[in-house]
C-alpha cells in the first residue's frame, strides 16, 4: 500500500474511533472531526477513561484493517513534548508515527 493511501486510511481510522467513543456514551461532549479540534482533557471533552477505550478501538481497528499490532499507550506518558492526544491531527500523526514504526 502507497504511503499516502495508508495515511489516508489512518487518518479514516482515528476518524472512525474518536466517532465509536463520541457515541458510546462514556463522555458527555463530542469531539468535533476537525485536526485542530481538542480531544483530551483539560481543553478537550475525553477524560482518561473515554482516552484508555479510544485507544483499545484504535488498536484493534489498526490491527484488523492494516493487519499491524501496535500499542498506543507509550503515547499517554508523553507530556514534556506535548500529548500526541491533544487534538485530532496529532492523534493521526503520532498514530501514523507508530504505524509506521512497527512496519519496518
Amino acid at each position: 500500500m502507497a504511503m499516502e493511501n495508508e495515511d489516508r486510511s489512518i487518518s479514516l481510522l482515528v476518524e472512525r474511533s474518536i466517532e465509536s467513543i463520541n457515541e458510546a456514551g462514556i463522555v458527555d461532549d463530542k469531539v468535533i472531526l476537525d485536526d485542530a479540534s481538542y480531544v483530551k482533557r483539560p481543553e478537550g471533552p475525553f477524560d482518561s477513561l473515554a482516552l484508555v477505550a479510544l485507544l483499545a478501538e484504535l488498536e484493534g481497528a489498526i490491527e484488523s484493517e492494516l493487519g499491524v499490532v501496535v500499542s498506543l499507550a507509550a503515547g499517554l506518558g508523553k507530556v514534556s513534548q506535548g500529548s500526541p492526544f491533544a487534538t485530532v491531527g496529532s492523534i493521526k500523526r503520532y498514530v501514523t508515527e507508530v504505524v509506521r514504526a512497527a512496519q519496518q
